[in-house]
């Protein structure tokens, strides 16, 4: 047996979660996309939407039960001091909930899961074509549009994959998450 089956999780249910501040979306994947949405958070303070967060993740978790695994996005550095500690905050509000059923929890860095489908950076050459293309832009428009394209290009290998028809990026970042984790992280075999 190798070394890569033994590191893997034994079972056929994933959640893959992709959380924000505002927002949990989640994916539920067994051979496919089972069950999937977006759940945003209401209230005026951060403290108020972790509250709501809590509510609406407990309330999910109950309707889904228990998983194999849940693999959540890795928060992403921001150059915000402050947004970052209230991330943080929602994030530990968030993997608190699930992990109340027992749930095996890990993350996953962006990139990983979104080179796995084939959705790497832009190369040096697909820049140089989006800036000839948009001349006389500013630079935070061109990292605009580059992250614009790379969810619209997740979106459209899920929606052709499992003929979905899914719209907003955050769920279909929550499939992609759930697709990379249950085909590399989850052993089949055993069961």
């Amino acid at each position: 047996m190798s070394l890569n089956k033994l590191s893997k999780i034994n079972g056929n249910s994933v959640l893959g979660i992709d959380s924000s501040t505002n927002s949990f979306a989640f994916c539920l994947f067994d051979k496919q996309p089972k069950k999937w949405g977006k759940v945003v958070f209401k209230g005026e303070t951060v403290i108020d939407r972790i509250i709501d967060a809590n509510n609406k993740i407990n309330s999910l978790m109950s309707d889904i039960n228990k998983v194999d695994l849940v693999c959540i996005e890795s928060p992403i550095m921001v150059r915000s001091h402050d947004a970052s500690i209230k991330m943080s905050m929602v994030f530990g509000s968030v993997v608190a909930a699930i992990l109340k059923n027992g749930n095996k929890v890990t993350d996953i860095s962006p990139t990983t899961w979104q080179s796995y489908i084939g959705n790497k950076n832009f190369t040096k050459q697909e820049k140089l074509n989006l800036a000839q293309a948009n001349p006389g832009r500013k630079d935070s428009w061109y990292k605009s549009q580059i992250r614009e394209i790379r969810k619209q290009r997740t979106l459209d290998y899920f929606n052709q994959k499992f003929q979905m028809s899914i719209t907003d990026n955050d769920v279909g970042d929550a499939i992609g998450i759930a697709y990379y984790a249950y085909n590399e992280m989850i052993n089949h075999e055993t069961l």
